[in-house]
């Protein structure tokens, strides 16, 4: 079991009764031990004092099961069933004291009950009711940083932090969860902010209003809004966000990131930084895999994946053209062609180094279990093999379980 929680205390709302000692005397000489711990955690709670209902939830599972009051042993040295029970009602009481910090509106000291019993989800949902505005820094640390509902968390950063910190917390996270909705956010986010600035310019200089005309069409016939070294967003968010967006799988979010590139393609020089492998040329590179998600003519994109892996420094960089390619192959859907690519960079590089499927997965996505023993058997991989012939029978067999003939 995890170490207990640390919250913040809360104001108290009131104060004990000033006869709480005699009190809680008679109460335990004429109505037993049940009703003292009750009345005791109506007091904590009207004081405010939700942490001490821990406490006393844990004095009273021991009473119950006939424990050392005061709990000095370690739980491994109890029973297994007697463990179980006193760990249900850690798990309880823990339960019942993040409820309550979350009913008095504290986020931060209902959190580490939450999360010691890996119950996230109460955290989550109070999360999401809170403005995106002036978000404590310890609500977002909660949100995105810990992965408690990081889309929220994202929101509260690009609200009340801005676009630099969403960026740079972006780059720092590894979750997977609620990536996608942090990419669409980040990217509506500049191509908005740069949609207005583009088309207030366009009518201080020309007076024309350009209400539902689209960014490329407003950039697109007038250069001048790219002279003397001219932008409109900060030009390092904006070769982030389109390098992030290489990731999103949703089209409105790969049609807006199209637009960014096509702006940012038409910066100075000066403006264009070089960015890593293998979108070194990060407008260009990213619009020409940007457009194959988009459902355009991939080839470009392969192409240009493809001359990259054999630049590349593969014991540097990990095969990272390639394992894009694989990756790119698959959203189109083209697996066996993923294979071939795995097979001709990927097949020495550690799973450890992998953020692509490999080739097992490959052939399971393929569909083509005869794929992956072919592949097997030539580099003696037996697990391969045999999990290719076990595909067969699943594959050669009836919803009743047998082969058929």
């Amino acid at each position: 079991m995890n170490s207990s929680p640390s919250p913040n205390n809360v104001a108290p709302s009131a104060e004990l009764p000033a006869d709480w000692s005699r009190c809680l005397r008679e109460l335990l000489q004429n109505q037993g031990a049940e009703e003292a711990v009750e009345q005791v955690a109506g007091w904590l709670r009207e004081t405010g004092q939700f942490e001490k209902i821990l406490e006393l939830r844990l004095l009273a599972a021991r009473l119950r099961l006939g424990l050392p009051l005061i709990h000095v042993d370690s739980l491994e040295e109890l029973p297994r069933q007697q463990r179980r029970q006193y760990e249900d009602a850690y798990i309880a009481a823990c339960r019942e004291v993040g409820e309550l910090f979350l009913q008095a509106g504290d986020i931060a000291s209902a959190w580490p009950y939450f999360r010691v019993i890996d119950e996230p989800e109460p955290v989550a949902a109070a999360l999401e009711a809170l403005p995106d505005e002036d978000a404590p820094e310890e609500v977002i640390q909660i949100a995105f940083h810990e992965g408690v509902n990081p889309a929220k968390g994202f929101r509260m950063i690009l609200a009340s932090l801005g676009t630099c910190a969403a960026v740079t917390a972006f780059e720092q996270y590894t979750g997977r969860k609620h990536r996608q909705e942090c990419i669409s956010l980040l990217v509506d986010h500049l191509h908005r902010e740069l949609l207005e600035a583009i088309r207030y310019a366009v009518q201080q200089r020309e007076g024309v209003q350009t209400d539902g005309v689209s960014l490329t069409e407003l950039i697109t016939s007038r250069p001048w809004l790219f002279e003397d070294n001219t932008y409109f967003v900060d030009t390092s968010h904006l070769s982030a966000t389109v390098r992030f967006a290489t990731e999103s799988e949703d089209p409105e979010t790969i049609a807006k990131a199209i637009e960014l590139c096509e702006y940012g393609r038409r910066l100075s020089p000066m403006l264009q930084y070089k960015g890593f492998i293998p979108f070194e040329d990060v407008y260009n590179d990213c619009l020409v895999y940007l457009r194959a998600l988009a459902g355009e003519d991939p080839e470009p994109a392969l192409r240009m994946l493809e001359e990259k892996a054999q630049r590349e420094n593969a014991d540097l960089t990990g095969h990272i053209a390639a394992q894009v390619a694989v990756n790119l192959l698959c959203r189109i859907g083209r697996y066996r062609e993923a294979v071939d690519v795995f097979r001709r960079y990927l097949r020495e590089l550690p799973l450890s180094q992998l953020y692509c499927p490999t080739v097992h997965q490959l052939c399971a996505l393929a569909n083509d279990p005869k794929l992956l023993c072919a592949v097997a058997e030539q580099e003696d991989d037996v697990v391969g093999y045999l999990a290719g012939l076990l595909l067969s029978d699943q594959v050669t067999a009836n919803p009743r379980g047998r082969k058929r003939t």
